[in-house]
């Protein structure tokens, strides 16, 4: 991640020193967030947001036009688990084709206590060992913090993650739960 990112700028440098500033500061965003938050069980869901963000602004720099992401989350109160949604992103980018002809559209939603990360469907062949292993670490967090779970749904068109987001902790069970 960090080469791919080095190697990015370094090629923006001469064309447009102006972005090449932003992407520097949105790659430090990203950094500062992985220090700050990396022994927290939770964080606010407008924090985690601003991370994703930034870790977007990075991709779409990258990919260009190829890769189109919509954001409709009008309400970011409540909390997730550090991570879960640049996780999703990073996943959804990882395993699909993004190209001039086949761009991959990314469409994160929340409805009531539900994030929502849907990625057109058009994955690459010969993924290997790595595959699932993101939605499988997000899963386990959900497991250890709370009593609700993760729900992957795949179509012949669609991959579809939806987590809770959680709010009120409840010390009796040692868990979060989703706001009632």
């Amino acid at each position: 991640f960090l080469f791919n990112n080095l190697n990015a700028v370094t090629a923006i440098i001469p064309k447009q020193p102006d972005m090449a500033i932003q992407f520097i500061h949105q790659l430090a965003n990203v950094y500062r967030y992985i220090l700050d938050h990396q022994n927290d069980e939770i964080v606010p869901l407008e924090t985690e947001m601003t991370f994703a963000k930034s870790y977007i602004f990075l991709m779409e720099l990258r990919y260009k036009n190829r890769l189109k992401v919509h954001w409709d989350v009008p309400v970011i109160t409540g909390a997730v688990p550090p991570y879960v949604l640049q996780l999703l992103l990073e996943n959804a980018i990882k395993h699909n084709i993004i190209s001039k002809h086949k761009p991959l559209h990314i469409h994160i939603k929340r409805v009531d206590q539900t994030l929502t990360v849907t990625n057109n469907l058009q994955v690459k062949q010969a993924e290997g060992a790595s595959w699932g292993i993101g939605l499988n670490n997000i899963k386990e967090r959900y497991q250890l913090l709370s009593n609700t779970s993760v729900k992957v749904v795949e179509n012949k068109t669609d991959f579809v993650v939806q987590v809770p987001v959680l709010s009120i902790y409840r010390p009796s069970d040692k868990k979060f739960i989703l706001e009632e």
